[in-house]
C-alpha cells in the first residue's frame, strides 16, 4: 500500500494506492464542500438532493508524491468511469501508472520484456559456449555476441500522426550475487519516438505492442514482465497497466507455436501500422492456446468474420464480376434511385431495400473458393491435404467452402434445428490457418516464409 498527496480538479487530497485502486481522502475542512458540489444536486429551494449527476475525473493524468519513496507517481485516469464516494473517500478508476524521480518527465523510449519475446527473438542466438570435454578441467567459456549482431534493423510505423521506430535487441545482465545467475539474457522490443509528455500516447503504444505479440503468438494471453520508460537522459520508470494478472502459457512456446522475428524481418513496421489503425483482425484469437482448441458457435462465427475481413483487404469484390454484370447493376441502381426520389412512405422504403440488394456480393463459400484459387497450390494445399487425409475426409475446395458457409449461416441465424455439419469442424480449424496465410500475404511475406510460419505455429512438422 502506497500513500501520498496529489491534486485533482482544484483540490488537494491524501491518497492510498494498492496497485489497483486509487482512493482519495480530502482535507477535513473541504470534505463537505467536495461531497455536496460533486455528488449532490442543488435544487432551486436550496436543498441538496442525492444522488446528483454522474461525476467524472477531468484530468487525463494525476501526479502524486509518495510518502514511502518520495517518488512522483503518475496515474493515467479512466475518464469514462464515474467517481465513487463513500464516507468522504473518493475512488478514482485508473488505467495505468508509473514512478519517476521528476514531475511530468519527458519520455522517448518504451522497452518491452517478456518470456514470449525471449522466444520470438531467441536469446539462445546471442551467445556461444566453448569447452574441451577431453580435458575434464571444468572450464566452460560463454561468450556473448556484440549488440549490433543481436539487434534487428529499425522499422517505422505511425501512431496518432507521430513516427515510431521499432527494433528487437537482447540485453545482458551480469551479477556476482549467489542468488542470481552470473549472466542473464533477455529479449526486448523497443519503441523509440520523439520526446513527449502525452502519457495516453504511451498507453496506446502499450496496446499496439501487446496486440503485436498476440498476433505473433496466435493467442491473447501474453504478458510483459517489464515495460521500461526512458528519456534522452536515461531511465525514467516502469509502466504498469492495471488489469488481470495473466499466467504465462509455456506449452505453446516450448512447441514452437509462435512466429519468429526472422520470418517477419523488414515487415514489423507494416504489421504494427495495421494494428495502430485497427485494421488487423485479431478478435478471433483464443484467450489462450487451450481455449483456441475449443470450437463453439461464437468462435466459428468469429473465424468466418476474420476471413471476410481479410478477404476484403486483399481483394476488391468487383474484381470477380464481369463488366456486363457491373454495368447491369449500375443501371438497376440508377433506376431504383429514380423510383426512390418519386415515391413516399413504405413504398419508398421498399425501393431503398431493393437498391441494397441490387448489388450482388460474393457469398462466404465463393470467397473461400477464390482464396483457394489464389493460394491453394502455392501455400495452402500442402497443409490441407495432410490435415484432411489424417482425418479421413476428402480434401475438396468447393465442399470446404460450402460446408463453412452453410454452418456459419446456421449459427448466425439461430437455426438450432439444423443438424451440425460434422466435417465443418475440421474446416474451421483449417480456416484459422487460411486466415493467417491471408494476413501474411497481405503484409508481403513470401510464400516460402508463409509456409514456414504456418508449419511452425500450427505444429504440422511437415518437410517443406
Amino acid at each position: 500500500m502506497l500513500t501520498g498527496t496529489l491534486q485533482m480538479m482544484g483540490y488537494e487530497f491524501f491518497f492510498t494506492f494498492d496497485k489497483e485502486k486509487l482512493s482519495l481522502i480530502p482535507k477535513e475542512e473541504e470534505k463537505d464542500d467536495i461531497r455536496h458540489s460533486w455528488f449532490y444536486t442543488k435544487l432551486e429551494s436550496g436543498v441538496l438532493a442525492w444522488p446528483g449527476e454522474s461525476k467524472f475525473v477531468e484530468e487525463d493524468f494525476l501526479y502524486g508524491r509518495t510518502n514511502e519513496t518520495n517518488q512522483v507517481i503518475t496515474f493515467l485516469t479512466n475518464k469514462y468511469i464515474q467517481l465513487y464516494e463513500n464516507n468522504g473517500i473518493i475512488t478514482v478508476s485508473i488505467l495505468a501508472y508509473f514512478f519517476s524521480h521528476s514531475d511530468r518527465p519527458m519520455i522517448n523510449r518504451m522497452s518491452f520484456n517478456g518470456i514470449e519475446l525471449n522466444y520470438i527473438h531467441p536469446i539462445n542466438h546471442a551467445f556461444e559456449i566453448s569447452y574441451r570435454p577431453e580435458e575434464h578441467d571444468g572450464k566452460i567459456n560463454i561468450s556473448t555476441y556484440d549488440f549490433d549482431s543481436t539487434t534487428t534493423e529499425k522499422q517505422k510505423f505511425s501512431v496518432f500522426g507521430k513516427e515510431v521506430q521499432v527494433y528487437f535487441g537482447i540485453t545482458r545482465t551480469t551479477s556476482l550475487s549467489i542468488e542470481k545467475p552470473p549472466l542473464a539474457l533477455s529479449s526486448s522490443m523497443v519503441f523509440h519516438f520523439e520526446e513527449t509528455q502525452d502519457y495516453s500516447f504511451l498507453r496506446e503504444l502499450n496496446r499496439i505492442a501487446k496486440e503485436f505479440i498476440q498476433f505473433l503468438c496466435n493467442r491473447r494471453n501474453i504478458r510483459f514482465t517489464k515495460i521500461q520508460l526512458s528519456s534522452s537522459k536515461g531511465k525514467v520508470g516502469q509502466f504498469v497497466e492495471i488489469g488481470e494478472d495473466i499466467e504465462v502459457e509455456m506449452r505453446p512456446l516450448k512447441d514452437g507455436r509462435y512466429i519468429q522475428q526472422k520470418y517477419i524481418a523488414g515487415y514489423e513496421g507494416k504489421i504494427l501500422n495495421d494494428i495502430a489503425e485497427n485494421n488487423l483482425y485479431l478478435r478471433h484469437l483464443g484467450k489462450s492456446f487451450s481455449d483456441s482448441r475449443i470450437i463453439d458457435a461464437a468462435s466459428f462465427v468469429l473465424r468466418t468474420a476474420a476471413f471476410e475481413w481479410e478477404f476484403s483487404r486483399l481483394f476488391s469484390e468487383d474484381k470477380w464480376k464481369s463488366e456486363k454484370r457491373k454495368n447491369l447493376e449500375e443501371e438497376a441502381s440508377k433506376e431504383l434511385e429514380r423510383l426512390i426520389e418519386t415515391s413516399t412512405g413504405k413504398l419508398k422504403q421498399i425501393y431503398k431495400d431493393l437498391k441494397k440488394s441490387a448489388i450482388s456480393y460474393l457469398s462466404l463459400s465463393q470467397k473461400i473458393n477464390q482464396i483457394f484459387e489464389e493460394y491453394g497450390m502455392t501455400v495452402l494445399d500442402i497443409f490441407g491435404r495432410y490435415m484432411y487425409k489424417l482425418n479421413n475426409v476428402s480434401y475438396d475446395h468447393s465442399e470446404i467452402g460450402e460446408r463453412i458457409g452453410k454452418q456459419r449461416n446456421n449459427f448466425a441465424h439461430g437455426n438450432l434445428d439444423k443438424e451440425f455439419i460434422n466435417e465443418s469442424l475440421l474446416d474451421v480449424v483449417f480456416l484459422e490457418q487460411i486466415i493467417l496465410a491471408m494476413q501474411l500475404q497481405y503484409f508481403g511475406i513470401d510464400e516460402i516464409g508463409t509456409k514456414k510460419i504456418i508449419n511452425e505455429i500450427f505444429h504440422h512438422n511437415l518437410a517443406l
